[in-house]
């Protein structure tokens, strides 16, 4: 039976239903609403759904219907239905001339595209930020082209012309030419359409040129130092968080579902891992490269036992290093014992810089969360006494790299002022 649930950030909700397909049998699936109301509106929808499936038998206007609303698909349908797949195809001999786009539909079918990505782990999307870029890419389509059915290649060249004349940066272009191939395979699914000139322009991704932010050892000194003046943010996790990045390289989302229990204290390792929300099954999966077992300083794990403790008389302590919620109302404590959303930990650190900023105090310009990992693979590399003087492979399984190429990156960081030849053994 059709279900719906609170989804974990607390600003949409999903409804649960099932399809039963000929031959395969039967199927989950997954949509996604904003509100409880609209939630209780699809499931009354998506329960008849169930029980003509179920049966085999439904008008083929209400099939079409239920497609139009990206409910089911036109495999799904012609599998639960038989007979739709030749009612669609005489469908869109006689209505593709007739039938007009309906942007404010492709926007609602692009979000579903990436809440569906999300749910198989093939993305992990700022929502705001896809949907904004969704939204503008929508307006020009409007503007050049009522019909999306009337969009040609030269349109779509038109409109990166356009992007560059207004100064875009490249990686903004690549982003809305992304959008816009995904806006319009959504559109070709509707028959709005019947092919995506998007995909018949080359697009590439821009090569990365920002050099990444090293710090200093004075640097280092003051993030350790002051952050420890600054409790009053993510549960006082501020200096965890610097710590986590400057001993052990972790990547903020590896720092948020980090659990004590990856910690051996007795060998002072630290392990990524795979790891399950006990409060909403959520699970997240790193990387392959990703999973790997990190040997830390005796100076973090002095650091990590004290917090605990901390963490226990302040009724904080949960499965994971940085809890998520609080004890100082109702609505925070439902969040304890759960893992802090990935933008958390820079929000932390932003705002002790900004508190020092407005004490007068002079800042690292530059300096964020990601720094510290950028930070933590240079120091591995560099000669001793500087740095580690580990070897590369070493140093890639350390980070989690991909490949030996993105460690040999960090190579460059290494100035000429800081004679590694000195490390030559004549």
């Amino acid at each position: 039976m059709a279900s719906i649930a609170r989804r974990k950030n607390r600003s949409s909700w999903v409804v649960q239903y099932f399809l039963y397909l000929r031959p395969s049998g039967k199927k989950r699936k997954y949509k996604y609403v904003r509100s409880k109301p609209e939630a209780q509106a699809l499931r009354r929808e998506v329960e008849v759904i169930e029980e003509r499936s179920r049966m085999g038998l439904a008008p083929l206007e209400q099939v079409q219907r239920w497609v139009d609303a990206a409910w089911i698909s036109s495999e799904e349908a012609d599998s639960a239905f038989p007979g739709f797949g030749d009612m669609l195809a005489t469908h869109k001999k006689q209505d593709r001339a007739t039938r007009t786009t309906d942007y404010a539909k492709l926007l609602a079918l692009y979000n579903e595209y990436l809440e569906e990505n999300v749910r198989q782990g093939r993305g992990d999307y700022n929502h705001r930020q896809q949907q904004g870029k969704a939204r503008r890419v929508v307006r020009w389509l409007e503007k050049a082209c009522p019909q999306v059915a009337d969009l040609t290649v030269e349109d779509v060249r038109d409109y990166r012309m356009q992007m560059e004349r207004e100064g875009k940066a490249p990686w903004t272009i690549y982003h809305h030419l992304t959008v816009l191939r995904i806006l319009l395979d959504q559109a070709m699914r509707m028959a709005w359409a019947d092919d995506n000139p998007a995909r018949q322009v080359s697009l590439k991704q821009p090569k990365r040129v920002k050099d990444k932010r090293i710090l200093t050892p004075e640097e280092v000194q003051w993030c350790l130092d002051t952050s420890l003046k600054y409790r009053q943010w993510i549960n006082g996790a501020v200096p965890t968080v610097v710590r986590l990045g400057l001993y052990a390289g972790l990547r903020n989302e590896e720092m948020c579902w980090l659990k004590w229990k990856h910690i051996d204290w007795h060998h002072r390792i630290l392990t990524i891992q795979q790891t399950t929300d006990p409060a909403t099954q959520q699970t997240w999966r790193p990387k392959p490269c990703e999973l790997r077992r990190i040997d830390i300083k005796q100076a973090a794990i002095d650091y990590l036992a004290a917090e605990k403790e901390r963490q226990a008389e302040n009724d904080l302590v949960s499965e994971f290093v940085i809890p998520g919620g609080g004890n100082q109302s109702d609505y925070a404590r439902t969040f304890l014992g759960r893992p802090i959303s990935r933008e958390q930990p820079q929000k932390g650190f932003g705002r002790m810089l900004d508190a020092e900023r407005s004490e007068g105090r002079p800042v690292p310009e530059g300096v964020t969360v990601y720094s510290f990992r950028h930070t933590y693979c240079t120091s591995l590399l560099r000669k001793p006494p500087q740095g580690a003087g580990l070897d590369l492979r070493t140093v890639m399984a350390c980070m989690g790299h991909s490949s030996l190429r993105v460690t040999e990156g960090y190579l460059k960081y290494i100035e000429p002022e800081e004679h590694p030849s000195d490390a030559l053994p004549y």
